[in-house]
């Protein structure tokens, strides 16, 4: 089965409603006509363009990367949690060198999300706090986890430098006018990254939110951004060239036929794309009682292990890595395989704004706002 074949219906039915069209112009309607003021989709669109708004802040941020390694840091440890951490993890277990191995000169990435007590500890026995840079990563300003590991870990560098220069190793990305950017500027903070008030906190992967912990650890973000850019510019029309519009279709149409798991298949040197996908997809689309199930992860079975619930998607790398001949099987037995070849792991970029961009598509397809978070919301 083909399903960009069989999703064409969709697909036509998008083009004809003038789908890019009113996308692009940030027409809120799309979603729904039912929206709080706040939650308006119009809102939250500014994803769409960030890669190009980012692209004039690559010599900041290479020189803050400058700054902080003339300063004599070794590791940054990134203090965040869902959308603001899952993109540095990802950035991390794909770019960052392995435990042990030279870095460059660059920083030793530590994702904390969790206030599990032996988590921290681990992170924490792998540190020297006099040498490290703390990135308290919040969109709201108001998350509690964070918030609380910064004050743990804001005492540990207290006991070893002293007051007065325990702020110059924090930095805050956080939304502008948020309790966390006053804390910051109390505190002595080196620096404050403003996050797009436009942008909700998983579309927020090509963001300072983003690109700050994969800067310090020697990403190419230039290189990131203009591959973000070259599929922005191809999802601007509704043609044959809109790998965005084309996956949202297939997502949608798979949703209509009662498929409503879709199974990432990616090479290992991307693998960890799965983490920040899985949250966008399952956080974008489930509510009112619909959604789509994100897998990743997930070993490939045989054809007889699958009913009729699964839409696969398998990320190759050209000339490196191919789809594993589970996949030939599962289409031969008549399951929907979406193909998408990429080649490199610089791709993230471009794949990070497809997946939005297809999100979103499958958001107008099933009928919600793909862009509020009400759960998210109510536990803050």
């Amino acid at each position: 089965m083909d399903p960009e074949q069989e999703a064409r219906p969709v697909l036509d039915k998008l083009t004809a409603e003038n789908f890019c069209e009113r996308i692009n112009a940030k027409d809120g309607s799309l979603w729904t006509t039912q929206a709080a003021p706040e939650d308006n989709p119009s809102k939250w669109l500014g994803w769409m363009d960030i890669a190009a708004q980012m692209e004039g802040k690559v010599a900041e941020l290479k020189r803050f990367v400058l700054e902080v390694r003339d300063a004599g840091y070794v590791d940054a440890v990134l203090l965040g949690m869902g959308g603001s951490s899952l993109a540095p993890e990802v950035m991390r277990r794909t770019f960052a060198p392995g435990e042990g191995y030279p870095t460059d000169g660059y920083l030793r990435l530590h994702v904390l999300d969790t206030t599990d007590p032996a988590t921290i500890l681990a992170v924490e026995e792998k540190i020297d706090p006099a040498h490290t840079l703390f990135i308290v990563s919040s969109k709201s300003g108001s998350t509690i986890e964070p918030n609380s590991l910064y004050a743990y870990f804001r005492s540990k560098v207290e006991a070893v430098v002293g007051a007065e220069k325990a702020g110059q190793r924090f930095v805050a990305v956080t939304d502008p006018g948020t309790s966390l950017e006053r804390l910051a500027g109390e505190q002595g903070f080196r620096h404050v990254f403003h996050g797009e008030p436009t942008i909700g906190g998983r579309y927020s992967a090509l963001s300072y939110f983003g690109l700050v912990p994969a800067a310090l650890i020697g990403v190419d973000i230039s290189d990131l951004l203009e591959r973000a850019q070259v599929m922005a510019r191809m999802c601007y029309n509704c043609d044959e060239h809109n790998d965005g519009l084309k996956l949202g279709a297939v997502m949608g149409w798979a949703w209509q036929q009662g498929r409503d798991k879709v199974t990432l298949v990616l090479p290992p040197p991307m693998a960890s794309f799965g983490l920040w996908a899985e949250q966008l997809i399952a956080e974008s689309t489930g509510k009112q009682g619909k959604g789509i199930v994100p897998v990743a992860g997930e070993p490939l079975g045989s054809p007889q292990d699958y009913g009729n619930d699964r839409l696969f998607v398998c990320i190759g790398i050209k000339g490196l890595y191919d789809c594993p001949p589970e996949i030939a099987a599962l289409e031969q037995a008549g399951q929907p395989v979406y193909h998408i070849n990429v080649d490199g792991v610089y791709a993230l970029g471009a794949e990070f704004y497809r997946w939005e961009y297809a999100t979103a598509v499958a958001g107008s397809i099933l009928g919600i706002n793909a862009f509020d978070q009400p759960n998210v919301t109510e536990s803050k």
